[in-house]
C-alpha cells in the first residue's frame, strides 16, 4: 500500500514540475547547472535502496550503477540514461533503460493445513540468482552554487527467478548526490 501512495505523489510531483516548466529546450547542447558534474556518488531511497555512481559522457548522456537492496535481495544495477535540460536552470528530466543482477532469498509456500479452525502454512526457503530488466525516467536538480544534486525518479522492472515466472513492479525512488 505504501508503494502505491508513494508512486502517486512521485507522478503527481513530476507532473506538476513539468506542467511548470515552460518547454523543453531543443537545442542539443544546452548546458544547465545540473550538466556541468562528470560524476556524482550518493545514496538512493526507495523500493531499492543503496550507492548510487553516476557517470556523465556528455551533458546529454550518463551511465549509471546502483548497489542495493531491496526486501531479501541484494543487486547491482546498470542503467544508461538520457537527459533533456529544461528551461528552468538546474533542472533536468531524464530517462533510460539498463538491467541488473541479484541474488536472493525467497520463500515459497509448500502446503497448509488445518488445526482446530486454525491455518498452517509450511514454508520452503531458497536462495537464488535473480536476472531482471530495467527501465527508469526521473527528474534531477543540480544547485548551481554547491556540489549537491537531488533526484527523484521510478524504476520499473521485470525480474526473473529461477523457477518462477517474470514478477514485474515500481521502485520509486529519491537520490541525493555529491557531484564532482
Amino acid at each position: 500500500m505504501k508503494t502505491i501512495s508513494f508512486t502517486k505523489a512521485v507522478f503527481l510531483f513530476a507532473l506538476g514540475i513539468f506542467l511548470t516548466t515552460n518547454k523543453l529546450s531543443a537545442q542539443e547542447n544546452r548546458t544547465t547547472a545540473s550538466t556541468d558534474y562528470d560524476n556524482a556518488i550518493g545514496i538512493r531511497f526507495g523500493g531499492t535502496s543503496g550507492i548510487t555512481f553516476k557517470h556523465k559522457f556528455s551533458p546529454q548522456n550518463s551511465m549509471e550503477l546502483i548497489l542495493g537492496t531491496y526486501p531479501h535481495t541484494f543487486g547491482i544495477t546498470g542503467l544508461y540514461e538520457r537527459y533533456f535540460p529544461t528551461t528552468v536552470d538546474g533542472f533536468n528530466l531524464y530517462a533510460g533503460a539498463g538491467a541488473h543482477i541479484a541474488r536472493s532469498y525467497y520463500r515459497t509456500r509448500v502446503f497448509y493445513y488445518d488445526y482446530n479452525d486454525d491455518r498452517y502454512y509450511s514454508y520452503r526457503a531458497e536462495y537464488g540468482p535473480i536476472i531482471g530488466l530495467d527501465a527508469i525516467g526521473g527528474m534531477e536538480y543540480k544547485f548551481e552554487r554547491a556540489p549537491v544534486a537531488l533526484s527523484m525518479d521510478v524504476k520499473p522492472n521485470m525480474e526473473f527467478y529461477r523457477g518462477f515466472g517474470p514478477y514485474l513492479r515500481l521502485d520509486p525512488g529519491l537520490g541525493v548526490k555529491f557531484t564532482f
